[in-house]
């Protein structure tokens, strides 16, 4: 009977295209006793989880030709995943006492006491198992850290949403460059950090206008467009509209003033009016593969009322039930509060606010903020540029510091520089950026010393620059007062 129920919900999830269920009810590939719903359950897990194919579920045939020797059976229209994931859960426990009371009976009648001892340590952890709790057994978790390292080595390296793909390696014409061992992009910051991991705080930060949410953009774009994701866009700084319109330029590639004013040329203009007229198809069509792909953006609640800020947040995020949450701006959010309180305590809250948000929902939280004035100086080599006092440096669990700067030919380079992360050897790296068509790696930072020396190296260039060109204007200046003295002789006597 426990087989049949394993059975029933690997198909009732391919027919659903629900994975995320099963995930979320904590069921993992040693919840099931069956030998064959395990190679099942490991490739749908796989699937799930790959880049090209991240939050997608394979349909039946698919899953057949991978295992022609496993029959599943129709889908059991009367029973939901989640009914069908405590049968299984049930089952498993069923077959853990089992195991247990055996083991105990065969000991107590050499040794009762410690029959007794073992029996009871083994209920507690039973109990534990029973309570959804997330907490992880280092010897029960055995199999996830084996599927985990598999599929590490064998398909994409990233376990978390992976960043990106414009940030990583690329060819001249703007392909990735693969690594022909591990069969994946060569991608430094998804290979240290694995991708934007469930539970994680990112923030990103910068001194005004430096382009931090172009950023953000370009990272909701590939979450949502390439891999499916569903994104709650959570800001009180730019309204709605004005966020889908930059993220529909980023999704067609083109420039972005010529798209927000109207002005692409004609087969631009074509492929936005065939996005326009599919998207919403394009959902529908992806609801039969996968639970949802959505994309939302929002104000929360108007300003004033009792959920403006965190509160806001949470609420939407109980309603769109996304995978990843984009915060911008978040130093302008409210906190819910009976009296006026110093500036450093409301982002305090709103900092781990934030941070456990990020872990009740099991869900990676991206927020924007400022950096201070003595950022000017220090360039992304400490937290203590952070805008707001320490507490978004201690919450968060990647901190990274942008700036934005130009070359002679106008174009536009955005350093992100790593100035705080758990595990992580890369110090940053370096963007060309034309919003809304490109963001692509340009450079790879090999330590902290060289990117100070290298901004060292561009503001002496630029003062440089700068000196020359007052000196060119005062001989100028000088050539002229000489050539009007020589043209007017009475007139430079009378200046004299």
């Amino acid at each position: 009977m426990s087989a049949n129920y394993e059975f029933q919900l690997l198909a009732k999830v391919i027919e659903e295209g629900d994975l995320r269920t099963v995930i979320e009810e904590g069921l993992t590939t040693d919840s099931f006793g069956s030998a064959e719903a395990r190679m099942v359950f490991d490739f749908l897990l796989n699937y799930y989880q790959g880049v090209k194919t991240r939050n997608l579920v394979p349909d039946m045939e698919l899953v057949e030709t991978h295992h022609p020797t496993i029959e599943l059976p129709l889908a059991n229209s009367r029973m939901t995943i989640t009914a069908l994931c405590q049968e299984v859960r049930d089952e498993h426990m069923r077959r853990r006492m089992e195991d247990v009371m055996h083991v105990a009976f065969e000991s107590m009648e050499d040794n009762p006491a410690e029959a007794l001892s073992q029996l009871s340590q083994e209920c507690k952890t039973l109990q534990t198992a029973t309570e959804l709790s997330r907490d992880v057994d280092l010897a029960e978790s055995a199999g996830d850290m084996r599927r985990e390292y598999l599929l590490a080595r064998d398909s994409t390296g990233y376990l978390g949403i992976p960043y990106p793909v414009g940030w990583g390696y690329h060819t001249k014409e703007g392909k990735p460059k693969m690594l022909k061992k591990a069969g994946r992009q060569h991608h430094p910051l998804n290979e240290q950090t694995r991708g934007m991991q469930d539970g994680e705080f990112i923030l990103i930060y910068g001194r005004p206008k430096s382009m931090k949410t172009w950023l953000i953009t370009d990272m909701i774009k590939e979450c949502y467009w390439n891999l499916n994701c569903r994104v709650l866009v959570f800001s009180k700084e730019m309204t709605p509209q004005q966020l889908r319109t930059r993220m529909v330029a980023r999704i067609l590639g083109v420039d972005y003033m010529e798209f927000r004013n109207g002005m692409l040329p004609p087969d631009e203009e074509e492929e936005f009016f065939d996005l326009v007229e599919h998207i919403k198809d394009e959902e529908e069509r992806l609801k039969l593969a996968v639970k949802s792909r959505g994309c939302r953006f929002t104000m929360g609640w108007k300003s004033g009322t009792v959920q403006s800020g965190l509160q806001s947040l949470q609420t939407k995020i109980e309603e769109f039930e996304p995978d990843i949450v984009f915060a911008d701006a978040v130093y302008l959010m409210k906190v819910l509060k009976s009296g006026a309180g110093a500036m450093w305590q409301d982002m305090a809250e709103i900092a781990y606010g934030l941070k456990d948000m990020a872990s009740c929902f099991n869900i990676p939280i991206v927020a924007t903020s400022q950096a201070n004035r003595e950022g000017e100086k220090t360039k992304g080599s400490t937290m203590a540029e952070i805008a707001y006092g320490d507490t978004f440096a201690q919450a968060c669990d990647l901190a990274a510091r942008i700036i934005k700067t130009e070359n002679d030919d106008g174009g536009v380079f955005l350093s992100v520089i790593l100035s705080g992360a758990r595990e992580i050897k890369l110090p940053g790296f370096r963007l060309e950026v034309e919003p809304a068509r490109k963001f692509l790696l340009d450079q790879v930072f090999d330590s902290q010393r060289q990117i100070q020396a290298q901004f060292r190296a561009e503001e002496e260039a630029i003062a440089h620059e700068e000196e020359q060109a007052a000196k060119k204007v005062q001989r100028t200046r000088r050539l002229s007062h000489l050539r009007t003295n020589q043209e007017h002789p009475d007139r430079g006597d009378g200046v004299e």
